[in-house]
This record gives structure tokens, C-alpha cells and sequence, in this order.
């Protein structure tokens, strides 16, 4: 039984888990991670609920950005005020909705979220992936053309917007600030430290990541 009371319970975490197809090597886990605050602490709160709540506003306008070589196998839900709280898992089976051709696996989405304040733990930012050959253009290829950067302009919107669960608790995105100076989540009773994103900005510039390279292939 945990020892914390609805009024406790204030930071929700979600990580959206997703399986990117092999395409003639081996196939590559796709994991985002989202945190949100609540903004009254009043309602009870239900992990089920919120998950729902936060696929239908932000997990389908994630996967209307990726390439369909990528299918969202489940999404994890827990209170990160909680170390003991286990996370509820929730199938989905969405795919990306783009499709056509699928750029590398070290190809990526990058979007910075910003906070009010500055200093350092004081953004955050996701790669995502798999991105499409076909959110760019012929002469700009480095660059995302108009069509994708409406995409993932439709995820960003929907993160700073957060989203209101059944419950009636309004979520709204916030940074998780880590490190032994700020928060304390190994165990109760645990410090979170968290400061609410003010905006998302979307680089116009393909990303990488080297770690997500396939194997090789000889």
C-alpha cells in the first residue's frame, strides 16, 4: 500500500514504447519519454485514465510523424512521486502514418522543449524515429520541407497543450529536473523537482543518433 495520498500525486510519466521493422538488418526499439504535472490537486488520479487521455492527445500525433516501418507496441504509465509506484502497461498497436521510404535509423526528429527559466537541467528535448525520406526535398535534403515540419508542429502543439484525463485533472508537460542536486526518485520519500515547458521548437535540420545504427551486415 503506498504511503502517499492523491494530494501527493502530481508528476505523471510516460514512456511510449515502439518497435521500428528490420529493413534488411536487425530490427530497433523506438522508446520517448513524457512527463507532466497536474495543475490542481484535488481529483483522484487513475494511471489508466491517463494514459488514454495521452495517447489520444499526444501518442497518435507522434505517430502521424513517423515513418511506417514503426509500430507503437504499448505505453507505460506511472507516479513519479511514488519510487515505489509500478508503472501499468497498455497495449496499442498504432503505426506510422507516414509512408514510402524510411531514412536510416540514426536519422531523427529533434524537438527542443524550453522552460521559462534558464540554467542548466532547465530543458529537455526528444529524437524521434523513424523519420521519412519523404520529409524533405531534392536540393534541401538536410533540412525538412513544409510538409513535415506541419507534422511535427501538430506534436508539438499537442505536448504544450498537455491534455485533461477523465478524472477530470488537467496535465500540462514539465521538465524533469534529474541529478543529485535537484530531484531524489530511488526512494521515498523522494524530492521532484520539475519546471513546466514554456515552448517546444522543432530543428529544421535532420538529427542523428549514432547509437541507434542496425548492426552491420557483411
Amino acid at each position: 500500500m503506498s504511503q502517499f495520498t492523491t494530494a501527493d500525486m502530481n508528476v505523471c510519466q510516460i514512456e511510449a514504447h515502439g518497435l521500428v521493422a528490420a529493413a534488411g538488418s536487425d530490427s530497433r526499439p523506438s522508446v520517448s519519454v513524457w512527463n507532466y504535472r497536474r495543475t490542481a490537486i484535488t481529483a483522484p488520479i487513475s494511471k489508466a485514465a491517463i494514459e488514454a487521455a495521452w495517447q489520444a492527445a499526444v501518442g497518435v500525433k507522434l505517430c502521424d510523424c513517423l515513418n511506417n516501418r514503426y509500430t507503437q507496441a504499448f505505453n507505460l504509465c506511472r507516479i513519479v512521486n511514488d519510487a515505489t509506484d509500478p508503472n501499468i502497461q497498455v497495449t496499442r498497436a498504432l503505426p506510422g502514418t507516414v509512408i514510402g521510404d524510411s531514412m536510416s535509423t540514426i536519422s531523427a526528429a529533434y524537438l527542443l522543449f524550453r522552460s521559462a527559466l534558464r540554467g542548466k537541467g532547465l530543458k529537455g528535448s526528444k529524437h524521434l524515429f523513424p523519420v521519412s525520406e519523404s520529409g524533405t526535398t531534392a536540393a534541401t535534403s538536410d533540412i525538412w520541407n513544409a510538409g513535415m515540419l506541419v507534422l511535427l508542429g501538430n506534436l508539438a502543439a499537442a505536448h504544450i497543450a498537455g491534455f485533461t484525463d477523465s478524472n477530470g485533472n488537467i496535465w500540462v508537460p514539465t521538465i524533469l529536473r534529474r541529478g543529485k542536486k535537484y530531484s531524489q526518485l530511488t526512494k521515498n520519500n523522494t524530492v521532484v523537482i520539475v519546471q513546466d515547458v514554456a515552448s517546444v521548437v522543432i530543428n529544421k535540420r535532420v538529427a542523428k543518433m549514432n547509437k541507434r545504427y542496425v548492426r552491420s551486415i557483411y
